[in-house]
């Protein structure tokens, strides 16, 4: 924070609250600068000695803490602390408008202020609870209670229209309001938590320091703990009675809530001390105190007593308080908390309300868009993405499930205010089948399991219907032939029977699945070396390993094991998480937006500057008197012999000169730079595992490697040996970017301004470039040139980055253009590990492990896989135990405490039965994982993407598992029965009645026709008769 913004804060504070008598903070140059400016202001008032008197009087008193002590400040540093804390868990990374941002932080100001700090015994049947507002303005009400609206509207049928109007806009404003309405009340929830935590603790070290009892007593007033308390509402009681338990320590106790309710029973954990404890405790503690101090016997020597000490003579700034003072007095540093509570408020920002805004809303299985001043945006997540132009304010998206299947993320990009914004949240996972919103789609038929028995009556439906168009078909085909061959005799031919088919369609749709591991054990090593020293019973090696291992889109984890003496005493997985490119920025141009005009002026001979050589002595680069208005842009100059005489206006009979500057005036200020991306830095971002079998840690790291770039970790050694990335198409394109942005062109842009640099287009010192056609007359000249508007091309949302493709993300990071893909076409990393381990004769770790799984979840043939949640629990102490699953074999940590871990899976197969079996030590115990997968193919046309040159993306199966299908089509074989016998008289019907049905249907056609025609004649009738009355009338007189 600067002194300006500072003493700005500080304007603030004194037209809102008054001058306040001090005010404490601590020695950041900010203040110390902000003290001596006001002191300055104060000397140089008006020589008056009653204005001297008055300012001296008024003067503000700075209390600061001491230099270099930070922790005199620790409880409001505290404070502030659990309020930034509470902010980032409600915010999170949500993009808040600035109205909503400054809504909130204002209603926290007043939640900080309304909290109970003290009481007044005398007041005390009256419910006066001293509050820090109290002090500005007593018995001030900050909070309403906007959250207990019921959002059940009434039924807008029976209402009038401008009734209905008006309800729709009270349900908007309620609708717009719910957000920041819900952020504030989940704020209130977490820091109440927070803030009687806290006060518990400053409450403990009060009694550490013996200023405070460690035990409730009869008559304190206290906060009790409750769940789901109103916002700014405390539960405040008084205790009544203390009960002890059979051990002699207290328990419980009886408190009465204030003016209202019965006598509680509550813990002595829930109740918490106020911020600033009753007086005449604070007296028995010390007299208590005095006791305990008291010596048991009598001294040796007659001595003068010491006197206690007073720190207050010396300052009275940082004064504390003395045990024998009187009743009245008060912790001085709770004084100066209240005056930095006021500073903090008045540090909030204060502006004018937000013209603009958009929001992003997580609902389960979709997303939630409210939108103000909004002329444009796009929404895109996953593969999907749409458009809208002028939108509501409020609108609802359903995500497919294809997408919804696991965490998404949600990129909003608005066109506000001629400027772009972007916006981006994550959305968690959705159930798959309460979210197909779809009927005849390939979602809910290949994913039967769902809704069984509505995707029998829509294949059964579908059937039916291809069958009747099949039909149709081809009895008018027949038709048609039997008029073409009437004379001919037709052979016919043979019939193409069902059964074939059907084996056709079986043979095209079959698919060999077969079930794939995540992690695999590498145990082939191109080159070691180890080293061994005994002493005594134990040998202490060092080898060195070098593993190669291949990475590829299906297969993007690996395993591999480090032995000794047939024991497993590490494993290490790398996982692949994704491709990064970093453009390596090629600039083609640096210019600025500019508008194209033309300035002429036609000089007789020997007029001006047509003299000498005429036209022969303009240059491009020429400036001239009669084009001024265009000498101080860029641009090019040219001269055309026009006509002479007096026919043309000039005295002279040669040729005139006709003059004309092709210049180029900016738009704004800004600055645009277009570029393209000649080249890439790649860089793959690898997940390390390392799990140490001798103690239960596991030990993951995020790590990005470059191509034969060599990176250390721990005592490992990566380098990226191999990498074949895509081509992808998008990523030749040109971009054009500015101070708002970057955005993408769809083809390249000839520009008519070109600069050096940006401070020669700053100042306007470039090269004018013009493509424009000009046609000459006797005394102007007209132009047509192309008009290129650069900040249209950038505030286009559908091209401003960030911009998602199937398998590919394309943003700006710090400024510059990287594309982050799911996976290459191929990767292997080299990994060479050098460790010491020991060879001794100890014994194995032993226990008993029980594991407990979940459902497996997810889908099969896709690049997210499924995962299944393990809790494994040890009997005695924490342990790594080895899940073994066919060739799948990995470690979790397990201890009594139950440890939950989460392993991801590659299937091909919808149904998945697993046998497992966890081994800690030599004890080992099968256990099983099953659950049903579902079909979620992300990407429905790959081939397409070829034929674009887009590259191929994703190398998913194309076909659902068929065995799965038929399986749960078996299990409602019933109701199968029923659909056919259904379509079968469905069938029946319209092959006995197609004729009547079709000429009912054709009479139905044609009368419609028939009303629309008449209709459409008799008005036109009738308007052209008034068009012809007034005109008869006139002749008829």
């Amino acid at each position: 924070m600067t002194t300006t913004q500072f003493l700005n804060a500080l304007r603030r504070l004194f037209a809102r609250r008054g001058v306040p008598k001090s005010i404490t903070c601590d020695n950041a140059p900010t203040f110390t600068l902000g003290e001596k400016m006001l002191q300055e202001v104060a000397r140089t008032m008006n020589e008056d000695n009653d204005v001297k008197r008055f300012m001296a009087n008024k003067e503000i008193l700075w209390r600061k803490i001491t230099p270099y002590s930070p922790w005199q400040g620790g409880f409001y540093e505290r404070l502030i602390r659990s309020i930034k804390e509470s902010l980032y868990k409600v915010i999170g990374s949500k993009a808040l408008a600035y109205e909503e941002l400054e809504t909130l932080l204002i209603e926290i100001e007043g939640t900080l202020n309304s909290r109970p700090m003290t009481y007044i015994e005398e007041s005390w049947n009256e419910n006066l609870i001293l509050r820090p507002i109290d002090f500005i303005q007593n018995e001030m009400i900050v909070a309403y209670p906007f959250e207990d609206h019921s959002s059940q509207e009434p039924d807008d049928d029976y209402f009038p229209p401008s009734d209905k109007v008006q309800l729709r806009t009270r349900q908007q404003t309620w609708e717009a309001l719910k957000s920041s309405i819900h952020l504030n009340h989940q704020f209130w929830n977490i820091w109440s938590k927070h803030y009687l935590t806290q006060l518990r603790e400053h409450h403990k070290k009060r009694m550490d320091r013996s200023q405070s009892s460690s035990t409730a007593k009869v008559g304190d007033v206290v906060i009790i703990m409750e769940q789901n308390q109103p916002r700014n509402q405390w539960q405040l009681a008084r205790v009544t009675k203390l009960r002890q338990s059979r051990d002699g320590h207290i328990r419980e106790a009886k408190v009465k809530p204030v003016n209202y309710g019965d006598e509680l029973l509550r813990p002595i954990n829930h109740l918490i001390p106020l911020e600033i404890p009753d007086s005449t405790t604070m007296e028995e503690n010390n007299e208590e105190e005095e006791r305990e101090l008291e010596a048991p016997t009598q001294p040796r020597y007659k001595l003068r007593r010491r006197p206690r000490p007073n720190y207050a003579e010396d300052n009275n700034i940082y004064a504390i308080q003395d045990r024998s003072s009187s009743p009245l007095a008060r912790p001085m540093q709770y004084w100066n908390l209240m005056f930095i509570v006021m500073i903090i408020a008045a540090l909030l920002p204060q502006s004018e309300a937000a013209s603009a805004y958009s929001t992003i809303q997580c609902i389960k299985g979709g997303v939630k868009l409210s939108t103000y001043n909004v002329t444009e945006y796009e929404l895109c997540t996953g593969n999907y993405c749409t458009m809208r132009k002028n939108p509501p304010s409020e609108e609802t998206f359903w995500v497919p499930p294809e997408v919804s299947i696991e965490s998404y993320d949600v990129i909003l990009k608005a066109k506000m205010d001629e400027k772009v914004i972007v916006s981006q949240t994550s959305c968690e996972a959705a159930p798959f089948c309460e979210n197909i919103r779809c009927t005849f789609c390939t979602t809910l038929i290949f994913n039967p399991e769902c809704w069984p028995k509505t995707t029998i009556i829509v294949i059964a439906f579908m059937i039916y219907t291809s069958l009747v168009f099949l039909y149709l078909f081809t009895k008018v085909i027949w038709k048609l032939l039997k008029k073409i061959c009437s004379k001919i005799i037709c052979s016919r031919r043979r019939k193409l029977q069902l059964h074939q088919w059907v084996t056709m369609s079986i043979l095209i749709m079959l698919a060999v699945n077969q079930a794939a591991a995540i992690c695999q054990d590498v145990n082939i090593l191109t080159s070691s070396n180890t080293k061994c020293f005994k002493s005594g019973n134990n040998e202490t090696c060092s080898v060195e390993l070098i593993q190669s291992i291949k990475i590829n889109p299906l297969e993007r984890s690996a395993c591999f094991k480090l032995h000794a003496e047939n024991k497993e005493i590490l494993q290490v997985e790398i996982q692949w998480k994704k491709l990064i490119l970093t453009c390596n920025e090629r600039v083609k141009v640096i210019t600025r937006d500019t508008a194209t005009i033309v300035a002429y002026s036609k000089r007789c001979a020997k007029a001006g500057s047509c003299s000498g050589d005429k036209c022969n002595d303009i240059l491009p680069d020429s400036l001239i008197d009669e084009l001024k208005e265009g000498n101080s842009y860029p641009g090019t100059t040219r001269c055309i012999p026009s006509c002479g005489g007096v026919g043309c206006g000039c005295f002279f009979f040669t040729p005139a000169c006709l003059f004309y500057r092709i210049y180029h005036k900016p738009r704004s200020s800004n600055v645009y730079s277009i570029f393209d991306c000649p080249t890439w830095n790649h860089e793959v971002e690898i997940e390390l595992t390392e799990t140490t079998l001798s103690s239960p840690k596991t030990q993951p790291s995020t790590i990005r490697l470059s191509p034969n770039k060599r990176v250390s970790h721990n005592n490992k050694s990566i380098v990226l040996s191999n990498l074949a990335i895509p081509v992808i198409q998008p990523l030749l394109n040109q971009f054009i970017k500015n101070e708002e942005g970057v955005a993408m062109l769809d083809e390249p842009v000839k520009t008519p301004l070109r600069c050096a640099s940006e401070k020669d287009a700053h100042k306007l010192k470039c090269t004018g470039e013009d493509d424009c056609r000009c046609h000459p007359t006797e005394d102007k000249i007209n132009c047509e040139c192309p008009e290129i508007d650069l900040q249209k091309k950038i505030e286009n949302v559908h091209n401003r980055l960030p911009i998602i493709y199937p398998s590919m993300k394309l943003q700006e990071e710090r400024g510059q253009v990287t594309a982050e893909l799911e996976a290459a076409l191929a990767s292997e990393v080299t990994i060479s590990i050098k460790d010491n381990f020991t060879r001794s004769t100890t014994s194995i770790d032993e226990d008993i492990c029980s594991i407990n799984t979940s459902e497996i979840k997810g889908c099969y043939g896709c690049i997210t896989g499924s995962s299944v949640n393990i809790t494994c629990k040890s009997s005695r102490k924490p342990i790594i135990g080895i899940v073994t699953c066919g060739q799948f074999t990995v470690a979790i940590p397990c201890s009594p405490a139950r440890n939950t871990t989460t392993i991801r899976f590659h299937h091909q197969r919808a149904e998945v039965q697993e046998t497992c079996k966890i081994s800690c030590g030599t004890h080992s115990e099968e256990f099983e994982m099953h659950g049903i997968l579902n079909f979620a193919h992300l990407n429905t046309d790959p081939w397409r993407e070829l034929i674009e040159g887009r590259g191929l993306t994703s190398l998913e199966s194309f076909w659902p598992d068929i065995t799965h299908i038929w399986m749960v089509f078996m299990t409602k074989i019933k109701f199968i029965g029923a659909a056919i016998v259904g379509m079968l008289i469905l069938l029946m019907v319209t092959y006995n009645y197609a004729g009547a049905l079709v000429q009912l249907l054709t009479r139905l056609v044609a009368g419609a026709a028939k009303f629309v025609l008449v209709t459409v004649w008799v008005r036109m009738y009738l308007g052209s008769r008034q068009a012809l009355g007034p005109k008869h009338g006139s002749k008829s007189e």
